[in-house]
């Protein structure tokens, strides 16, 4: 039993290490000039203020998308959904 334990936290450790988040947002710039970037990595938190991402907080304001990486590799194929409808 304890070897199972053992196994499952080390493959939750290397799952969780992996994932990579995406946030599209708004770049600094006057109004018509903000280009979308894109930053990648683990959000450490996130607020109604904005989302925290490699040490920076994204405005709340600016944000165009958030992409979220699934853990153990669940996907999910939105195309094959649509067609199911």
């Amino acid at each position: 039993m304890s070897r199972l334990a053992c196994a499952f936290l080390l493959l939750l450790g290397t799952t969780e290490a992996s994932a990579q988040d995406t946030v599209r947002f708004r770049g600094r710039g006057p109004r018509g000039e903000r280009p979308i970037q894109q930053v990648a990595g683990k959000i450490e938190s996130e607020s109604l203020a904005g989302v925290k991402v490699a040490g920076n907080l994204i405005a709340a304001s600016d944000i165009v998308d958030i992409e979220y990486e699934t853990p153990g590799g669940i996907r999910i194929d939105m195309r094959e959904a649509r067609q199911a409808d």
